[in-house]
């Protein structure tokens, strides 16, 4: 076997690898992912239902106030403004319970 074969074969069985694989990107999933939306008094809320219900996801006080969340390719963000002076960026951990600041 000549090198141009060797290259050939190994492309083909990689090709067919990644054809055979199970999608790993959360959107490829069957189940809905949660919704997530700001709420009153630093509150951030989450429907796992697609906006039917929604619950507490997170409370951060009335001290801050929850401008926007949103879920990117990267993960879910929120932006919050603390006592309507400072800015907060935050992240939702790979865990899907804690908020981490960036």
């Amino acid at each position: 076997m000549d090198r141009f074969q060797l290259l050939k074969a190994c492309g083909l069985s990689l090709g067919a690898g990644l054809l055979a694989a199970k999608p790993v990107l959360p959107s490829d999933s069957k189940e809905p992912l949660p919704r997530f939306r700001p709420g009153a008094d630093g509150q951030i809320l989450t429907s796992p239902s697609e906006g039917k219900s929604w619950t507490r996801h997170a409370s951060f006080g009335p001290d801050y106030e929850v401008l926007r969340v949103r879920q990117e390719r990267e993960g879910v963000f929120a932006d919050l403004k603390f006592q309507g002076r400072h800015d907060i960026r935050l992240r939702l951990d790979a865990n899907g319970r804690d908020w981490k600041a960036l």
